[in-house]
């Protein structure tokens, strides 16, 4: 007995033994790395991953602005994409091709999917040029157009709204009321999506050369919500673009509006008088009446602050102030009322110390505004 436990002392022993062999080799280095045939090596790599991208966004330009021609170039762009990335190679992608074709695929060949696709198209291809370093004032004239053809386009939708809503009280013929639907709703998914975010741009393989669309948004956001209630303007910072095609107000106010404050434009009314318009008669039309009310004594009043802010940054001083005053004797509670009366206490201030010195205020025809054609006011 005595022996079979010497016997199997000596056993795990030896078993020791080879484990930790085993791991002292384990841990053993390799012999040294030859440093500069390793940094030659990412160099390369770097310089192949660079060229391979710029090929990448060349391509996808060449692709995206021939769909961007005309709305049935853009469908059939966005359909093969569809196609590519969402139903090619599936256990059962025949039958859901097919579904999706009879559906949304369906809807694509309607003037407002192909009008929403052409726009998508665009504004990818603009922001392709911005991501491959055209710099934003070269890009501002299509930018503006862009934006015109938005707006239209969001018109047209509009009067389409109506039409069906008027529709749902009838007995639909033959579907047409679905189908209607279905076409607002593909429509409004082509623009609503970013153009990072969508099968077209993992089918061109942009979906890792853009940046995600969340951040972009957001940033604008943020911008928006400071320009409410400051007399500053705001700084945009040179890598801020959005990426939804159908973001008509965060373009503006990403990429329109800090160029025409820079140049002192007066265009920039023109921006504030459209949006003050449009919120107030084609908001009403869907508006309860305590929302309608929360758009009167809350919204409406940031309106026109907001206006006030890109009037004194127009070198208008007296007016801007004028303005400011008349929303703030107008709407005593409002949630923004303290930081109104700092900015215009403020302003008030800047404005005396200015005429005590004889510094006078910057004039807009002093400015000298770019000469780019000024967007349609709706």
């Amino acid at each position: 007995m005595r022996s079979l436990h010497c016997s199997l002392a000596a056993s795990a022993v030896a078993l020791v033994m080879t484990i930790c062999s085993g791991s002292a080799a384990e841990l053993r280095d390799s012999p040294p790395i030859d440093s500069r045939q390793v940094l030659d090596m990412v160099e390369k790599l770097r310089l192949q991953q660079e060229a391979s991208l710029k090929q990448r966004k060349t391509n996808a330009l060449d692709m995206v602005k021939g769909a961007s021609a005309s709305g049935e170039k853009a469908v059939a762009l966005w359909k093969e994409a569809v196609k590519h990335i969402q139903y090619d190679g599936a256990s059962d992608g025949a039958d859901k091709l097919r579904t999706w074709r009879e559906g949304d695929g369906e809807a694509l060949n309607s003037k407002e999917a192909q009008t929403a696709a052409r726009l998508h198209m665009m504004w990818l291809y603009y922001t392709l040029q911005f991501h491959s370093g055209v710099k934003k004032k070269d890009l501002l004239p299509y930018v503006i157009d862009y934006t015109n053809q938005l707006a239209a386009d969001g018109q047209s939708m509009e009067n389409f709204e109506a039409q069906l809503e008027k529709e749902k009280d009838r007995k639909p013929k033959q579907g047409k009321g679905n189908e209607d639907a279905t076409v607002k709703r593909v429509h409004d998914s082509i623009l609503r999506t970013p153009v990072s975010a969508t099968p077209l741009a993992k089918y061109l393989g942009l979906d890792v050369v853009l940046p995600r669309g969340a951040g972009q948004n957001e940033r604008t956001a943020k911008k928006v919500a400071a320009l409410l209630g400051t007399a500053a303007t705001p700084n945009v910072a040179d890598d801020t673009w959005p990426m939804t095609p159908g973001d008509l107000e965060g373009i503006h106010q990403a990429l329109i509006l800090p160029e025409f404050r820079v140049t002192k434009d007066p265009r920039i009314l023109e921006y504030w008088e459209r949006v003050i318009r449009r919120e107030s008669e084609n908001g009403g039309k869907k508006r309860t009446d305590f929302e309608e009310r929360q758009f009167n004594e809350i919204r409406r009043p940031e309106l026109f602050w907001s206006r006030a802010q890109d009037i004194m940054a127009l070198g208008l001083k007296n007016r801007a102030i004028a303005e400011m005053v008349a929303v703030v004797k107008s709407n005593p509670l409002h949630p923004n009322l303290d930081q109104w009366l700092s900015n215009l206490e403020g302003a008030v201030t800047a404005a005396a110390s200015s005429s005590a010195s004889g510094v006078p205020a910057a004039s807009p025809a002093a400015a000298g505004g770019t000469k780019l054609a000024p967007p349609v006011v709706k």
